[in-house]
């Protein structure tokens, strides 16, 4: 039932994103090869209008990658507040589980996430067409895994993020009358105390660090790895952080969408 709640979701959400998304592509396609004509006709690349018609595709390019940033979350986040709405009443009637609903919201949403992250690669490298030896990235030796495990960082950062609004939305579901109004609380408050509480974690952690025989030793450890290896421990570490809170939001959405449903 999965599968066909993902292409439930990607076909709601491509009608307005996947043209956006090659839109953008189309108009970093036309600023790399307006980039070149400057080396075609040097005398064109002298001019004013070059220059300005250059500049405004370069901004286009750039408002574009913001755009889909910004579009592929909201859409995403959207997607999700409306479960607790008048769709609810559809979405909760079929024979899935909640986490299933929360599944096929969070896998859509990240996939278009990252499909931006890609955009943004594509955008980089157009802006080096065409290619030499001095625009190849080359992958040191032994940073693969450090490589590796920091997109696994950043994906577990990314699932986290989503969860935490999908969670404040689920809590602020509680008050369907004003159910904006108080995911927007929860939002702010909720972010605050985290805040808060990180804060002083970091603290105690760095008085760990210098004070006990513990903290000590772990800086022992790292100094002992090269720089590839202390940057995969880390981002390994992160992995674990983020992928612990996943669980957390996601086991507390899922309460408020079984235990606690509150349809508006």
């Amino acid at each position: 039932m999965l599968s066909k709640l993902l292409k439930y979701e990607y076909r709601a959400t491509a009608r307005f994103l996947l043209p956006l998304y090659l839109g953008v592509l189309f108009v970093i396609m036309v600023n790399a090869l307006f980039l070149r004509m400057g080396d075609f006709f040097p005398a064109f690349a002298l001019g004013d209008s070059y220059s300005l018609i250059l500049a405004l595709l370069l901004i286009a390019c750039v408002l574009g990658f913001l755009a889909v940033v910004i579009a592929g979350f909201v859409t995403g986040i959207q997607r999700f507040y409306g479960l607790l709405g008048t769709r609810g009443y559809l979405m909760f009637s079929l024979p899935v589980t909640a986490n299933q609903l929360i599944a096929s919201k969070l896998i859509c949403a990240t996939s278009w996430m990252i499909g931006a992250f890609l955009l943004g690669c594509v955008f980089l490298r157009m802006m080096a067409f065409p290619f030499g030896e001095e625009n190849l990235v080359v992958i040191a030796p032994n940073s693969g895994v450090a490589l590796f495990c920091h997109c696994l960082a950043l994906l577990a950062m990314l699932c986290c993020s989503i969860l935490f609004f999908y969670f404040c939305i689920a809590l602020g579901g509680q008050w369907p009358q004003n159910r904006l109004i108080a995911t927007i609380l929860c939002y702010f408050v909720i972010t605050f105390v985290l805040q808060i509480v990180l804060f002083f974690a970091m603290i105690a952690l760095a008085l760990i660090a210098l004070n006990t025989p513990a903290g000590v030793t772990v800086s022992s450890f790292f100094s002992s790895l090269s720089p590839y290896q202390a940057i995969s421990v880390v981002a390994c570490c992160m992995t674990l952080f983020f992928a612990a809170a996943c669980a957390i939001l996601w086991v507390l959405t899922r309460y408020y969408l079984t235990k606690k449903l509150n349809l508006a």
